[in-house]
């Protein structure tokens, strides 16, 4: 009567729950010598290293530069006076600068000039030693050579160069210069017994030393 009804069917049993207590130690499995394994020589489960998690870094703001300190005001009578002494002092500096502009132009030109007379002294040397090589005075070219050595140091004279007298003067370092040293008779001793080449000076300040023999 009721096994055919589908509403009183009989139902599933329901199954029964299994507990497993939590802190019981997991089975031992036995070792290759049959022995259990203890929990050191059990195989332990490898993990990957975990990369540590990146640091947000601290951006710490630049300190603001501090404000310039602004100029206190100057009253007018004070500004004309900074204004003043600020004039006078850039005209003292163009006065300075243009005297030693002054001052280096007369160096140089001073010293171009001094060049050029002393590159002129060859011409003097050459005439000087054509009348030593000349026995007759009454010659004709001897006569020409001495008017024109005489020409040429009123030349130089003009211009501050004059010749230095060295024969049978004392030795003088600063406007002599010394090549040999012989005995002498007729020359005292530490004078000037022959000059090999004329000296010059020029403004007083000597412009080509002379180049003498002194006696011993």
């Amino acid at each position: 009567m009721y096994s055919n009804d589908p509403w009183r069917r009989r139902r599933p049993m329901p199954r029964r729950a299994v507990r497993i207590p939590v802190n019981q130690p997991a089975p031992r499995q036995p070792g290759a010598n049959g022995q259990p394994q203890t929990p050191a020589q059990q195989p332990q489960p490898h993990f990957p290293p975990v990369a540590p998690e990146p640091q947000p870094q601290t951006v710490i703001p630049a300190a603001e530069p501090e404000p310039a300190p602004q100029p206190m005001p100057v009253p007018a009578e004070d500004e004309a006076l900074v204004w003043k002494e600020r004039y006078a002092r850039l005209q003292a500096d163009l006065e300075n600068t243009k005297k030693g502009l002054e001052r280096r132009y007369l160096s140089e030109a001073e010293q171009t000039r001094q060049a050029l007379l002393r590159d002129m002294l060859p011409v003097a040397d050459n005439l000087e030693t054509a009348l030593q090589h000349s026995d007759d005075d009454s010659d004709h070219l001897h006569q020409g050579v001495t008017l024109t050595l005489r020409a040429f140091r009123e030349t130089m004279k003009r211009y501050g160069v004059e010749p230095v007298s060295a024969l049978g003067q004392p030795f003088d370092p600063t406007l002599h210069e010394a090549l040999v040293q012989i005995e002498d008779e007729n020359t005292a001793q530490g004078h000037v017994a022959q000059v090999l080449r004329t000296g010059y000076t020029i403004d007083g300040e000597l412009l080509r030393a002379a180049q003498v023999i002194v006696a011993a």
